[in-house]
């Protein structure tokens, strides 16, 4: 039983995935509306039609002159939802501030959302579609800074830090202040981008609605310039939603591995390859010989049949066994050898044509090695021969 090792090249699949890299949030439309009398109901309709399954925001600001606002109701003509994230219901005649948010909303066309406070006041509206923001808890993290004072020597209100713990957020902001007079310009600090402004009405509504992209979790927080120096205490209300993550991409990478698969061929194994000096001493010492094997922890196996394959000194040639003393003739003729073709002389063999059934004592010629050799009861020697 000689092992044989054939190592086999099998392809392993391993397949490579790819960090998921959150898509953008993708701002669809925004628009808003005002009044310039107070009213308890008020109509915003996008411009566009809506798309179901997308993200709505609203923003809303109001004030009134002799009744206190205490509460908001925000529908559509689609049957949302609108979830409250925070409001601040100012003292008369002080604004008040409110944001409302619709996850996964039916949309379609002629989209319009009402705005309903308790009492008759002035309103400001503002709404804004969005895709790629999660469909269900969507929130991350939100507060309110109420009656800021503002603060340096340009018109300022800031809010606090909004914490985030999501890593893909955009962030929304609604402001407003307190000044009974017109404000040209409001300007949110850098990273901010504005969706919608009323500033100039002439009823002295006022709402910046703004929006930040986050790539990573930490505190954020917005600063709004004004062009009013009597702009008053401001109101923010901050919130950070959570951008849908992206599928991850699996690409299999195809990489070949080696195996060595061992398998074991049944056929004879070499014999050993005894050598011995033919000397005057009667008994000759062999000397052992082992072919190399295919494997270290492999040990020969003394055998007497021989496998062609097993060695590459044996050649594969078919047994040879010979009885003809005309073979020899040819054979040795050109060793300057003066035998008779008609003498009777040892048998020739080549390794696989050797006796299989011999006594001690057997001696014949190998055409192969070019030795005369003598079974000894175990082993073969090679005889050491010399020109006569």
């Amino acid at each position: 039983m000689s092992p044989s090792i054939s190592p086999s090249i099998s392809p392993s699949v391993s397949p490579s995935v790819s960090p998921s890299i959150a898509p953008s949030p993708y701002h669809v439309q925004t628009t808003g509306n005002t009044t310039s009398t107070e009213v308890d109901t008020i109509d915003v309709t996008f411009d566009s039609d809506t798309t179901t399954g997308n993200f709505i925001l609203v923003g809303v600001s109001a004030r009134d002159n002799e009744d206190a606002i205490t509460a908001f109701n925000i529908t559509d003509n689609k049957g949302n939802n609108y979830v409250e994230v925070h409001t601040h219901y100012g003292d008369v005649p002080y604004a008040s501030l409110t944001m409302y948010y619709c996850e996964n909303a039916n949309g379609g066309s002629n989209h319009t959302i009402t705005v309903n406070p308790n009492v008759n006041c002035l309103v400001t509206v503002s709404i804004s579609e969005w895709t790629n923001i999660v469909t269900s808890n969507s929130i991350d993290s939100s507060r309110i800074d109420e009656d800021i004072p503002w603060t340096g020597s340009n018109p300022r209100h800031s809010s606090g830090n909004l914490t985030t713990t999501n890593t893909n957020d955009v962030l929304f902001s609604v402001y407003t202040h307190d000044a009974y007079a017109q404000d040209n310009a409001i300007t949110p600090s850098t990273g901010w981008q504005s969706l919608y402004q009323v500033t100039n009405s002439v009823n002295y509504q006022v709402l910046s609605f703004d929006t930040r992209e986050v790539s990573s979790h930490g505190n954020y927080h917005i600063r709004y310039s004004t062009e009013q120096p009597n702009s008053g205490t401001g109101q923010i209300i901050l919130a950070a939603f959570k951008i849908e993550a992206g599928s991850p991409s699996i690409s299999p990478s195809i990489s070949p591995s080696m195996v060595a698969s061992i398998s074991e061929s049944v056929s004879p194994s070499a014999s050993p390859s005894i050598i011995s000096s033919v000397s005057p001493s009667p008994s000759p010492t062999p000397v052992v010989v082992y072919p190399v094997s295919a494997s270290p922890s492999i040990s020969p196996s003394f055998s007497l049949s021989v496998s062609p394959s097993a060695s590459p000194s044996i050649s594969s040639e078919e047994p040879i066994f010979y009885r003809n003393p005309a073979f020899i003739f040819r054979n040795i003729a050109n060793r300057e050898t003066y035998l008779s073709s008609h003498q009777n002389i040892i048998p020739s063999w080549n390794a696989l044509g050797r006796p299989k059934k011999q006594r001690p004592g057997t001696l014949g010629f190998n055409i192969q090695t070019n030795n005369l050799e003598i079974w000894n009861g175990k082993y073969w020697f090679k005889l050491s021969m010399k020109k006569v």
